[in-house]
Parts: structure tokens; C-alpha cells; sequence
């Protein structure tokens, strides 16, 4: 079934008349050549009923050219209705590049009958990269999407996932397949991805903060088995300076703008800077700070203010107590929601608001950790692994995880609200429910949160233990009866189907248009056809 995403696009369908009234209306094609006798007869005189239609194939084409442009801006899909029989997809990764032992095993898939799809939204058909490509693949929610193929796919259907096995594509917890079996194929990492470093943010502290002038690098690394960030404190001139024992073998290269702003980058003890961009200094703003809370919530209140005041001290940025409805920045620590005045302050103005786990009655208990992942400037060790005591179920729906427990669930999630973002923490900043509060890192934390981009973490390397990549099988039992998703039916992209039907019509309109354009030049006139006889009786 034909569907349009822009349906408004059709208002453009009111251009086909322009086509139909010049074929309507205008007469006959007449060539006029000099020494004839057009003359002799009288003028044609032009009448409506006299209006028919001509060259009516050229008008068809000319017709379906344009329906068919305007079908191309209405983003036309076609809807097919999910199939009862059981399918077997092959789900590639973006920017894979299949090679070797996986290259040779989607051949087998592929002579064993299996579809071979991308592994995003939609599942469209593709052809799998074998020569190009950037081999640089972009993190996916790969949960979440092996969630929307299992709703679509018939039960006993198998689906083969050519994916790498990195943490940034995991997120959440692992989906319950309900009519497919998945099979993973792990593909390898380039060499290049086996270790990573990079400058996340270079920050200039104020002179009344800090009279001596210096920046406050924030350095991030990553690897095959962590990820973690760390400040580094360095005076504020140019030049190439040491780093601690924590950031070997790397080096700092600053220089001094002509704004007297800084710019840095890592660079090799020998000088090289493979892929490593200068990273501008930027003055800390103050921040405007509302920390709200029930009666109950008091310590955690304290906790949270008392790292907000101690931000001037580790970052230069001064946050600054006020009431919500002017707040940048809104912690709501309390058993019951946000109220909708406050969401919506967070939307219209974009705001950050986070909110910490309610009385939800299903408090889990069982130890694990978490990582905050930053250090405090100029620390050269830094374990960033904090006890976790107590924690809520996870509802990450929709959601980016920021920080994850011990066993890779979400503990700390943001999402677009608007202009704002909504934060949420499935713990408590209280001694009792983790060791965050009373840790050095929980200001540095809060203050890697106050300037965070919620991006897809490009920079994430880790990978995960194969048993992590399978999805959880469904535990009905042959008793219970099979409980149906609603399958999504499936969506075939028009795009490139219209744009070859688009060229194919113009060429085919230019040959008609030129071809009877030949024709009328070649024929004889109606006059001529009339004045032939006659200036053959009168040569006799």
C-alpha cells in the first residue's frame, strides 16, 4: 500500500494542469516559407470547438513526469503487511566493512536464503561493503533495534547480527526475543580503534579564581577494556608541557591566540599529532543553580549543594543559588515526580533537570559499582570505580545511559525535553544508597554533568564479554500461550525507484518533443498542400 510521508507535497499535482491546457490549447505547428502562396487563402479563424487534444503521448509522459516529482517530494513509502511466514534476515552495521571470515560467512547466509538488511530503524535491504567504506562504526543502539526486528518478524524466524561487540552499542538491558533467534557474528576492529585519547574541554580560570592563570584540561582515554577522564591542571603560556604518568605517552601542546584566548592538543613525545585537533579555551560562566527537595531529602540536599559550591574550586565556574523559573540547572530530589510547571520551564527555556530515584517500592539491594569516570585536576592516579549500595529498576526508554552499574545497566540517563534535557539518577546521592556524596569526585562529577553533551560516545572503545551480545531468550513455556507483538509492517523506501522513473520520463519526453518537432519542420503546410495544384494549372 502506497503511503506519503509529506502528504502535504501533493498541492503540487495542481501543476499537471499547466501541461494539459498548452496540449488543449495551442493549434497546430505552421512553417511559413518564403515564396509560397500562403496568402491565397483567408485566416484562420480560431474557435473553441475548435480545441481537442494533440499529441497525446507526449502529454501522458509529460503528465507522469510531473506525478511522479511530486511523489518524490511527498517521500512515498510502500507499506507492506507483515508476513505470517518465518524470515531470515542478515542485520549488517553501519560502515562495516565486511572482510575474511565475515565475508565468507554472509555468503553462506546468503546462499542459505537469508535478506540481507541494514541494522537501523526501518531494516531496509542493502548490499553489504566489501571494497568501501570507512570501517568506522558509528555506535547504534543495537537492544533496541533487535526490539523493533523481533516485533516484526513472524514467529521462528532467525536473524544473523554482523556487529562489533563494543559497550557504546549495548545500551540498557539486553531484549527478550520473542519470535527470533539471533545468531552474532562479531566483526573485528580496525587497529586504529585499539586505543584513544583526546581533549575534551581546555578551561581558563578567572584571575580572582586563580591569579597565576591556569587551564584546567579535561583528558579522556579509552581502550579495549576501559574509558575513563581526568583533569589536568597546566600553567596558562605556550608551548609543549608534560603530562602526569596518567596521560603517557602523551604530551600538551599549548599555544596563545591573538585574543589572548588558549588553544590545546595532545600531541607524541615526538612531536606528531596523529588526529588530535587544537581544542579552544573557554571562560567559565556562572551558573544558576535551584537544588529542590522534599523534607526527607534534607542530606541529600546538602551533599549536592555542597559539591555546586565547591565547582569555583576545581573548575572555575561559579554556581549560583536560585529558584527554579531562572535556574540553568534543577536538581528535584524527591519520591514524587516533577511537577508539569517545572517540565515545562525545562522545555521552553532549556534547562537541565535531574531528578533522583522515587519511592518506586522495588529498591534493589544487590552490591555493584558505578564509574563517575572523571578526576579531580592535577590527580595523577585516580581509581574512578564508587561502591553501589542501592539502586531502582531502570526505565531508559528513549533515553542516552551516561553512567552504568557493575552489570552494564543504566544508572544515569538524559533525554531531550524540548530545548532542556531531563536527567535521571536510579540511586541517591546518600551514603547509604552509594558512596558518591562523600567521595572527592562527586563535585567534579556534577560539574562533568553541568557542561556534558549528551552525543553518542564516539570515543568509547571498551568491548564486553562475548556472553553479553546474546539477547535473553523467552521464557513461556509450552503451556503458555505465545503472547503476539503488534508487528510493524514493513517500509520500502521509493526514494531511488522514483528518481530512475524521473530520468527515464525526461529522456523519453525530450526524444518525443524533439521527434515532433523534425516532423512538423519536414512536412508540407495545409497552404502548401492547397497551393501545389493550383500552380499547376497555371504553368499549363
Amino acid at each position: 500500500m502506497l503511503q506519503l510521508l509529506s502528504p502535504l507535497a501533493l498541492a503540487g499535482l495542481a501543476t499537471l494542469a499547466i501541461p494539459a491546457l498548452l496540449h488543449l490549447w495551442r493549434p497546430p505547428a505552421k512553417t511559413v516559407r518564403i515564396g509560397t502562396l500562403r496568402f491565397f487563402t483567408g485566416p484562420t479563424v480560431r474557435r473553441l470547438t475548435r480545441l481537442r487534444w494533440r499529441e497525446r503521448l507526449l502529454l501522458l509522459v509529460r503528465l507522469s513526469l510531473f506525478t511522479f516529482l511530486v511523489l518524490l517530494l511527498a517521500r512515498a513509502v510502500w507499506k507492506k503487511e507483515p508476513t505470517e511466514a518465518a524470515q531470515r534476515w542478515v542485520l549488517l552495521e553501519p560502515n562495516v566493512v565486511l572482510s575474511g571470515e565475515a565475508l565468507k560467512q554472509w555468503r553462506d547466509y546468503k546462499a542459505a536464503g537469508f535478506e540481507t538488511r541494514r541494522l537501523e530503524s526501518g531494516f531496509l535491504q542493502t548490499a553489504p561493503p566489501t571494497r568501501s567504506g570507512s570501517g568506522d562504526v558509528t555506535p547504534t543502539d543495537l537492544w533496541s533495534l533487535l526490539r523493533e526486528a523481533d516485533a516484526r518478524l513472524p514467529a521462528g524466524s532467525t536473524i544473523a547480527v554482523f556487529a562489533t561487540d563494543q559497550v557504546r552499542s549495548l545500551r540498557g538491558e539486553r531484549p527478550t526475543m520473542e519470535h527470533s533467534k539471533v545468531e552474532w557474528i562479531t566483526l573485528p576492529l580496525p587497529n586504529e580503534s585499539l586505543e584513544r585519547s583526546w581533549i575534551e574541554s581546555v578551561s581558563l580560570k578567572p584571575e580572582a579564581v586563580d591569579p597565576a592563570r591556569s587551564l584546567d584540561i579535561l583528558i579522556g582515554s579509552t581502550s579495549r577494556d576501559h574509558t575513563s577522564r581526568a583533569w589536568s591542571s597546566v600553567a596558562a603560556q605556550g608551548g609543549k608541557t608534560a603530562l602526569p604518568a596518567l596521560f603517557k605517552p602523551w604530551a600538551l601542546e599549548i599555544k596563545q591566540n591573538a585574543t589572548e584566548d588558549f588553544s590545546g592538543r595532545l600531541i607524541r613525545p615526538n612531536g606528531e599529532a596523529p588526529n588530535q585537533p587544537w581544542v579552544a579555551s573557554s571562560r567559565p560562566q556562572p551558573l544558576r543553580v535551584a537544588v529542590l527537595h522534599s523534607a526527607d531529602r534534607a542530606e541529600d540536599a546538602r551533599y549536592v549543594e555542597a559539591a555546586a559550591r565547591a565547582l569555583g574550586e576545581i573548575a572555575g565556574r561559579s554556581a549560583v543559588p536560585t529558584d527554579a523559573m531562572r535556574a540553568d540547572w534543577i536538581f528535584w530530589l524527591s519520591d514524587q515526580p516533577a511537577p508539569p510547571e517545572i517540565l515545562q520551564q525545562v522545555s521552553e527555556r532549556g534547562s537541565d533537570l535531574l531528578s533522583e530515584a522515587g519511592d518506586t517500592g522495588a529498591v534493589s539491594s544487590s552490591p555493584s559499582w558505578f564509574a563517575a569516570g572523571i578526576a579531580a585536576p592535577g590527580a595523577d592516579i585516580f581509581s574512578n570505580e564508587i561502591s553501589l549500595n542501592r539502586r531502582i529498576p531502570p526505565d531508559a526508554a528513549g533515553a542516552v545511559p551516561v553512567w552504568t552499574d557493575g552489570w552494564g545497566k543504566p544508572l544515569l540517563t538524559v533525554a531531550q525535553h524540548g530545548r532542556g534535557r531531563v536527567w535521571r539518577f536510579f540511586s541517591r546521592f546518600d551514603p547509604e544508597w552509594n558512596d558518591l556524596p562523600q567521595s572527592s569526585a562527586l563535585p567534579a562529577a556534577i560539574d562533568s554533568l553541568l557542561a556534558a553533551d549528551p552525543a553518542e560516545p564516539l570515543h568509547d572503545l571498551r568491548l564486553v564479554d562475548p556472553s553479553q551480545t546474546r539477547p535473553a531468550e523467552s521464557r513461556m513455556s509450552e503451556t503458555t500461550p505465545e503472547r503476539r507483538l503488534a508487528r510493524a509492517p514493513e517500509i520500502v523506501d521509493l526514494h531511488n525507484l522514483l528518481w530512475w522513473a524521473c530520468a527515464a520520463l525526461f529522456v523519453l519526453e525530450r526524444v518525443l518533443s524533439l521527434r515532433g518537432a523534425l516532423r512538423v519542420s519536414v512536412a508540407p503546410t495545409p497552404t502548401e498542400r492547397t497551393a501545389k495544384p493550383a500552380l499547376a494549372g497555371m504553368s499549363q
